[in-house]
């Protein structure tokens, strides 16, 4: 399948939880992707358009994220996107629920620039929602979430405890 990520709901997001989960995703856009030059876009193909800039004037860059009130949706721009993250307040169509009691998504980053933001909002649902969401990977947690859970202590001064789903034995 690829090198990908795997969230198992339960139950949709409190409003209280999706408000502290948008906060961080807004952090993690400018305070890390930003600064280190991960250009996150709407999806992988956006064409350039104008966007404004803080300090007035305008650059041209893609289509931005969009993270609000239901929706959070990313991917790299360019040949550094691949699979588009997708995450929303409330539960989508539940794809298994009946059999497992959880909806199922995952997002196949190839393990581009971009799945660093798409780990660190991982990490953001868990910490926040913990009764809601569960998390899977095919990188493994003391190894290819290392950078991600420092990125993750920098930036909010929490270390989240290991996330994955157990497997059944």
């Amino acid at each position: 399948m690829g090198y990908s990520h795997y969230i198992y709901r339960s139950k949709d997001f409190t409003r209280e939880q999706w408000e502290k989960i948008c906060l961080e995703t807004f952090d993690i856009i400018v305070k890390h992707c930003d600064r280190k030059r991960i250009t996150l876009a709407w999806e992988y193909d956006s064409p350039a358009e104008q966007q404004p800039t803080l300090f007035g004037g305008a650059k041209w860059g893609p289509k931005p994220p969009q993270v609000d009130g239901d929706t959070i949706r990313f991917n790299g721009w360019k040949e550094k996107g691949h699979e588009t993250f997708i995450v929303t307040r409330k539960m989508q169509e539940p794809q298994d629920f009946v059999n497992t009691g959880e909806h199922f998504d995952f997002c196949k980053t190839a393990g581009k620039p971009y799945d660093m933001a798409v780990m660190l909002v991982m990490l953001s649902m868990v910490r926040h929602a913990p009764d809601s969401v569960r998390l899977g990977s095919d990188g493994e947690w003391d190894c290819e979430w290392v950078p991600a859970r420092e990125v993750y202590k920098q930036l909010f001064g929490v270390e989240v405890a290991c996330p994955f789903k157990a497997e059944a034995a």
